[in-house]
């Protein structure tokens, strides 16, 4: 329906039928087959009839989890109210203040009251917005085009648009008239086909058209401020919320069944169920999928002329000032027990035991009592939650909390001064503290371990990783780099039996390279001292930058947890010039990969600790020489192995190919450039 207002006009769309094997039909006054002036309409009844008489019920839901689907349970259940009392009234239009919508605001009760009319095969009785027609031109009673291919629009002396007297040459009528009057505000006993026609040949003397009910058209008949709800055509601040006779005629014309003859075997009553949230026979959603309120429906035909909903969605855009009405009689959430409701518990709330629809939920579904402290607690099939015999799992598998319930509140944790373990290998006095277990930092305990570096690359199928650019800085300088491929992983190892101080923290290299434009590295000399004595070394370009990770063999690793260990940028390395030759000397080195008796052979590069980002470096004077190694003869060759990696760059997996290096942790005197 638009907008009769000439500012912030809103429209309704038309409600679209998709036929099972019979086209595409709009539903008018009812349904018709699209076409010219051969067209026959049809009409269109409730999802479920087929036929045969008898009582039937439609349900509404409101989808759960929609937005609003609480705040407009009240104006949906009005709106059905509607449907299910069928009153003709007048004057069912309410404008401006003398309605209790805000200004600004669009009724989203009357907005229901026409789609849910559409859902239950109600048509525009106007042309609308899907004749195509100018906005100014659809208020004329609903039709097709006839031979001439295009609409006939005249609206005859009283110049009102779907009166008595409009001319329209030879446009195919679609609107059910009242034959002794053509006045779509009153009724007759019984509604079908002795009473009510399409036929512009049983019109009163004097009439030329078919009269639709359109608010000008009320006026001229003495009926003010009273319009079809099915009239396309609603405005802000405006209250349009009871059926009109109109209305209630076209629905009870239906009833009438296939015959369309009052009083025979054929004929049916429809109640409609307000089902709560959920899903029911007509769904209502909203959905910015639609432009601004709709009920797109599926459908079969049933006879020649009866064509049937099977299925029903209404839908409103969210992108409006919709007011949301309270109930305005008996309704589910009101808190009262009314007819046809098992119970009514104030609320629109399944798994209470008194579901959305205000109906007993079934026995032995899920609820929760009062008790918070029990699960598996279920309904007994007449509204009672029945608490459950197996107590709530409060324990949270923190060693630092003492963990307790309260039957009103649930789970309760609260923090106790126990000894504990933080697993950190570099702290001693561990202690709970406020739910955490923490102790002391000691730097011996936290020394830089040795490395035993393996040869590594992606495992098969793995995706590659994508190259990413960070800033570096080290003791050397600053730099743009570009970090790729993997290389190297670097595994705490245990030389000579010293042990090892952090197991959980490796070291996973990657090519690094400077990016384009940046500052060429100056080489330098510097002094390193370690367990193997001092040599000074000549550095040529940064090569690898080693990142913290965790390894595991079995699975993907969690990120590391608080540790102490830096990232380095590893420069290549070889002896000064009038260094003497480094002495080979053989180690036994254990990791977790492997155990070997390893000959140190030569200088191979040398690592500065560096931050990476603007992250701080945690200890500027732990660096890492590293030499080439080889194993000693005699022993088994290294089997390759698949590890799964987790550090600063995310997940993969490695297959480690054979070692390559051993990282003694080192000093450095930086003796500048040669």
């Amino acid at each position: 329906m638009r907008a009769r207002r000439p500012v912030a006009m809103a429209c309704f769309l038309a409600a679209l039928l998709i036929f099972a094997g019979a086209g595409s039909a709009w539903a008018g006054t009812f349904a018709f087959p699209a076409g010219g002036a051969a067209s026959v309409s049809s009409v269109t009844h409730a999802e479920g009839y087929t036929g045969t008489g008898g009582a039937m019920s439609v349900s509404v839901c409101i989808v759960e989890g929609t937005e609003n689907d609480v705040e407009m349970a009240p104006a949906i259940q009005n709106a059905i109210a509607a449907y299910n009392a069928l009153t003709p009234t007048t004057g069912n239009l309410v404008l401006g203040g003398a309605n209790n919508i805000p200004s600004g605001y669009i009724d989203l009760e009357s907005v229901a009251v026409h789609e849910l009319g559409h859902c239950l095969g109600l048509g525009h009785v106007n042309l609308a917005s899907e004749s195509g027609v100018s906005q100014g031109d659809r208020d004329y009673t609903k039709s097709t085009t006839g031979g001439d291919a295009v609409y006939d629009l005249d609206s005859g002396t009283d110049a009102v648009l779907g009166s008595s007297d409009d001319v329209r040459g030879d446009d195919a009528n679609l609107h059910w008239f009242r034959d002794a009057t053509n006045d779509p505000f009153t009724i007759d006993d019984p509604v079908d086909t002795t009473t009510y026609s399409l036929n512009l040949a049983n019109l009163p003397p004097g009439h030329t058209y078919a009269a639709s009910g359109g608010r000008a058209v009320a006026a001229v008949l003495g009926v003010p401020d009273t319009e079809s709800v099915m009239n396309q055509g609603t405005g802000y601040d405006e209250a349009q919320r009871t059926l009109t006779h109109d209305d209630v005629a076209t629905l009870l014309y239906a009833r009438s069944g296939i015959d369309e003859t009052a009083g025979t075997g054929d004929d049916y009553t429809l109640e409609v169920v307000f089902g709560g949230l959920g899903n029911c026979d007509i769904d209502v959603v909203f959905s910015t999928g639609t432009g601004f309120a709709s009920c797109t429906m599926g459908g079969t035909q049933i006879a020649t002329g009866h064509d049937r909903i099977t299925s029903a969605t209404m839908r409103f855009n969210p992108n409006y000032n919709w007011f949301f009405n309270s109930l305005s009689g008996p309704g589910c959430g009101d808190g009262n027990t009314d007819p046809g409701e098992d119970c009514d518990d104030g609320n629109l709330v399944n798994g209470d035991c008194c579901s959305s629809a205000c109906q007993f939920e079934l026995d032995g579904a899920s609820c929760e009592d009062a008790d918070a402290c029990t699960v598996g607690d279920t309904c007994d099939g007449a509204g009672t939650c029945d608490t459950g015999v197996d107590p709530l799992d409060c324990d949270d598998g923190n060693v630092c909390t003492d963990d307790s319930c309260e039957p009103a509140s649930g789970c309760v944790y609260a923090g106790n001064t126990d000894l504990c373990d933080d697993g950190i290998g570099c702290t001693t006095g561990d202690v709970c503290s406020l739910g955490e277990c923490a102790g002391t930092w000691e730097p011996a305990a936290c020394a830089l371990d040795h490395f035993k570096m393996y040869k590594a690359k992606l495992a098969s199928g793995e995706t590659r990783f994508v190259p990413v650019t960070v800033t570096l800085a080290d003791q050397f300088r600053t730099s743009d780099a570009s970090v790729s491929k993997e290389t190297l992983l670097g595994v705490p190892a245990d030389k000579n039996g010293e042990g090892i101080n952090v197991p959980e923290v490796h070291l996973e290299c990657f090519k690094r390279k400077d990016v384009a434009g940046s500052e060429k590295f100056a080489r330098r000399i510097v002094e390193s001292t370690n367990q193997f004595g001092t040599r000074r070394l000549r550095l040529g370009q940064p090569r690898e930058l080693c990142v913290p990770a965790a390894k595991d063999e079995l699975a993907p690793p969690a990120p590391l947890g608080v540790h102490e260990v830096d990232h380095f940028q590893c420069y290549k390395a070889k002896k000064d010039k009038g260094e003497a030759p480094f002495v080979v000397i053989d180690v036994t080195v254990a990791d977790q990969l492997d155990s070997k008796n390893t000959r140190v052979l030569k200088t191979d590069s040398f690592c500065n600790p560096v931050g990476v980002d603007g992250e701080a470096v945690l200890h500027a004077d732990d660096h890492l020489h590293c030499y080439k190694i080889k194993d000693v003869k005699g022993q088994d060759r290294f089997e390759r192995t698949t590890v799964f990696m987790n550090n600063r760059f995310g997940d993969d997996t490695l297959t480690i190919l054979k070692s390559r290096r051993l990282c003694v942790p080192s000093s450095k005197t930086d003796l500048g450039e040669p």
